[in-house]
């Protein structure tokens, strides 16, 4: 098990030594250390290696005597069945085996990265870029990226491979806007009774003690801020039994924080149109440390009973949903690494237009890249590439997603939508024939229509009421919005298609919009 003989040219039985199942999830391992020196004797049933996965640590064990030479070296990582050393009584015969062998896997290499254009890197490569902010790309090194090219590369950018200070949350200054008076925190801490006031009361104090907070902000009641930094825009709603401790809570215009929240981490910045649902969890082990923080863009939802660990890290992009019960941890610890069991702490990455849904687990180190779409129940312990769909336990791709679509397809799809629509804005009282599709819309033609969908504008004034417009190429929407307008938005957010102004929320569904 974990080898398997070969005959060479030269009639010599050669064992390839090859990476055994790891488990039931485990696919990947990385290469600790090397027992037995390259091209030094070793017995059978003597240790070889010690292999590490995201899980555990062991040891490969000979399955027989002679030489051994390796095929991979400390800290490379290697896939279940991958050769990793020959082991053979002829070392000149071994020798011969390993050049074949790696011209092969050169070959292999080669072809994928001219299709792919990726770049070979050990996992603690990946590591160590991220957290340096270093693109692989750019480093020029022929075969594998090692730690101590992605530490040279990061000095000459005058980063230098500093890992810890960089990425620590910014102490909240007293000049800071939205600095909160400490003795304030301290009293309504210890008060039972301030939860409970009515928002315009809370709101009223916070300001009196230095928060930032805009127009037409709701405190739900039984809900608690406890943060040396307040910066709330406009419209921003916290629900109703929500407790928020941070040194510093930044939340964009419109965005809205279920009930029942339970947020502790050092710094939260939250863009503009944000939701969330209710009984979600921000925070858990390691939360109020120097790196703890959570920092997302604009149009994002995280859907209710979502935990988020920040223990490290997390960092998400724009438009980027979570469906319910999503799990994100930045730390994966409980067993005794001193008894070989794998520690690990790490930031979490999802970039802009990522959709994770219900039931997902994202384990420490990931990166899930724009566009990418993680199916149900997954559990996804490696990054995640660009407009691919990934599934399973562990995940992997199932798919990958077309956005390269021609006019002739959008079409279609758009034919589609207005039939479905016609429906729905029938059964709700309007007239279908007023909203109108076409591929190219001229303002100044004559149209009776109230709504118009186009993949194209000519001559949009500078100033428009009506016909609504809305702009399938660039997704902004033109005009001023009505009811009807109302629903067709809301019915293409539905589908994914969402416009610029961002600033819009639809509220004609009794205020369950979003979930």
């Amino acid at each position: 098990m974990g080898s398997q003989e070969v005959e060479s040219g030269m009639s010599e039985q050669i064992v390839v030594v090859t990476v055994p199942q790891l488990g039931v999830n485990d696919q990947v391992a990385t290469v600790v250390d090397w027992y037995v020196p390259d091209e030094d004797t070793v017995s059978i049933g003597y240790p070889l290696c010690t292999l590490e996965t995201t899980k555990a640590v062991f040891d490969v064990e000979a399955e027989a005597t002679g030489h051994v030479v390796h095929l991979v070296d400390v800290g490379s990582e290697v896939r279940v069945s991958q050769p990793m050393a020959l082991i053979g009584s002829d070392l000149k015969v071994l020798k011969a085996e390993k050049d074949r062998l790696a011209n092969q896997i050169k070959a292999e290499i080669s072809a994928q990265e001219a299709t792919r254009g990726s770049v070979k890197a050990t996992r603690k490569a990946i590591s160590l870029a991220r957290e340096l902010g270093v693109n692989l790309v750019d480093i020029d090194v022929s075969g594998i990226v090692r730690e101590r090219e992605v530490r040279q590369f990061a000095a000459q950018l005058g980063e230098s491979a500093k890992l810890g200070r960089e990425t620590w949350v910014a102490p909240p200054s007293p000049n800071e806007d939205g600095f909160v008076t400490p003795e304030f925190l301290v009293k309504i801490e210890n008060d039972s009774v301030f939860a409970q006031l009515d928002s315009d009361l809370k709101i009223y104090l916070y300001r009196l003690c230095g928060a930032q907070i805009g127009d037409g902000v709701e405190i739900g009641k039984g809900s608690i801020i406890l943060s040396q930094v307040i910066r709330l825009s406009d419209n921003v709603e916290i629900g109703s039994d929500c407790y928020i401790k941070a040194e510093r809570l930044v939340l964009g215009k419109m965005s809205v924080i279920g009930d029942h929240a339970r947020v502790v981490t050092k710094e939260i910045v939250i863009g503009d149109m944000f939701f969330s649902g209710n009984d979600i969890l921000i925070g858990g082990g390691g939360a109020w440390g120097p790196r703890s923080s959570l920092h997302i863009g604009n149009g994002c939802l995280v859907s209710s009973n979502c935990v988020l660990n920040t223990g490290e890290p997390i960092t998400i992009g724009d438009e980027v949903g979570l469906s319910p019960n999503v799990q994100f941890y930045t730390h994966n610890h409980w067993q005794n690494v001193l008894r070989g069991y794998l520690v690990r702490h790490a930031p979490i990455v999802v970039e802009s237009g990522v959709y994770i849904t219900g039931n997902c687990l994202v384990a420490p180190g990931v990166r899930i890249e724009e566009g990418a779409t993680v199916l149900a129940n997954s559990v996804v312990g490696a990054d995640v590439a660009s407009y691919t769909v990934v599934s399973g336990v562990p995940a992997r791709v199932v798919s990958h997603i077309n956005t390269d679509l021609t006019q002739f397809q959008k079409d279609h799809i758009v034919q589609h939508l207005m039939s479905e629509m016609a429906q729905m804005l029938q059964y709700q009282g309007f007239d279908p024939e007023a909203v109108v599709y076409a591929s190219t819309y001229d303002c100044q033609e004559t149209l009776q229509a109230k709504v118009v969908l186009t993949f194209e504008v000519i001559d949009l004034p500078d100033s428009l009421e009506q016909p609504v417009i809305f702009n399938l190429s660039s997704f902004r929407v033109y005009g001023t919005q009505t009811r009807l307008s109302d629903e067709v938005r809301n019915f293409l957010r539905r589908r994914g298609v969402r416009f610029k102004p961002i600033h819009w929320r639809y509220t004609y569904d009794g205020g369950l919009y979003a979930q």
